[in-house]
């Protein structure tokens, strides 16, 4: 998987995270928007999925560890590429330090 050279999240809610695109990688932004995804705790990720999957958002990747899949998160694509991303509820306080503000 090519990562982003850039991210970035705003410290105080609503959380934005920017992410620099990277052409023909899943960071790439899609023809419609330059939305690239919109970010949900999940506390039921596989059920969550199962709801975005019934919707007519499949999912385009998520995380895994071995043949366990979903993991941490996903990410479902709708018909005009924006991207939904579910992270499990789990991951907060792993994730907390994304929001807190540079101290240095």
């Amino acid at each position: 998987m090519v990562l982003p050279t850039t991210m970035c999240y705003s410290v105080d809610a609503p959380h934005l995270e920017l992410i620099q695109e990277v052409p023909g990688s899943v960071w790439e932004c899609n023809q419609y928007s330059n939305l690239h995804h919109i970010g949900f705790w999940s506390a039921d990720l596989a059920g969550d999925g199962a709801e975005l999957d019934g919707a007519g958002c499949p999912m385009q990747m998520c995380g895994r560890a071995g043949a366990d899949a979903p993991v941490s998160f996903a990410y479902h694509r709708n018909d005009l590429g924006v991207r939904i991303e579910i992270v499990d509820s789990a991951m907060r306080d792993v994730m907390g330090f994304l929001f807190q503000p540079d101290q240095s």
